[in-house]
């Protein structure tokens, strides 16, 4: 029997609806939308998320990993 619930609805009217719905029909709500209170919903968070992410690298230095010639071992004939 479901006792519990994690909800992660749209942070508007209509989800605010839905979990006090829940709440009113018995279920203990973890509301995991203040997780994301800024946001519209979870998926315009986890949007911003990657897009910060995105950001960081392309500010990062640029490091080239290839080894330099003289820190190659020369295999060919061996």
């Amino acid at each position: 029997q479901v006792s519990s619930i994690r909800t992660c609805l749209d942070n508007d009217d209509a989800g605010r609806r839905a979990t006090q719905e829940l709440i009113r029909a018995g279920f203990k709500v973890e509301d995991m939308s203040v997780h994301y209170g800024s946001f519209k919903d979870l998926n315009e968070y986890h949007i911003s998320r990657v897009r910060e992410q995105q950001k960081k690298l392309e500010k990062a230095p640029k490091t080239n990993n290839k080894p330099k010639p003289s820190q190659t071992k020369n295999t060919i004939g061996q």
